[in-house]
């Protein structure tokens, strides 16, 4: 109800297409008081803890709207990086990089690049490969 309509408006976008910063922590504000942030993180890590299941009928809801998964700190490239970073980082490295994420505090990012012909976008067409020789990485 509340955040489909904003997508009409263009004064809730910035330069590049993307929610305006003031409008993504007002929503955030209200769905951390709600109390659905992050539904994906486990709850001692304050999130809701919902599984796969749970998972799939909240991504189909929040989808309605191009600013649902960001409002709900579920966009990507931030809620496959939270789950990875969740599944192999050291507790250190949760500190550092996945708090703050899980927070709203900051987004990430990826990257991905090879030379021509490349994968493009598409990480399983990747050619490039790395092997040991003499004790480093080519």
């Amino acid at each position: 109800d509340e955040i489909v309509p904003l997508e009409a408006d263009r004064k809730n976008y910035d330069s590049y297409g993307n929610i305006d910063m003031a409008v993504l922590q007002t929503l955030r504000a209200k769905v951390k008081e709600a109390g659905l942030w992050a539904p994906q993180i486990p709850r001692e890590q304050s999130g809701l803890g919902y599984g796969p299941t749970g998972m799939a009928v909240l991504y189909e809801a929040m989808n309605y709207s191009i600013f649902g998964p960001v409002a709900f700190n579920c966009a990507a490239p931030d809620d496959g990086n939270m789950y990875i970073l969740n599944k192999v980082a050291t507790q250190a490295q949760k500190d550092r990089w996945l708090t703050p994420i899980i927070n709203g505090d900051v987004r990430s990012s990826f990257a991905m690049t090879e030379p021509a012909p490349g994968g493009g976008s598409d990480p399983s067409m990747i050619q490039t490969t790395a092997k040991r020789v003499n004790g480093k990485w080519v």
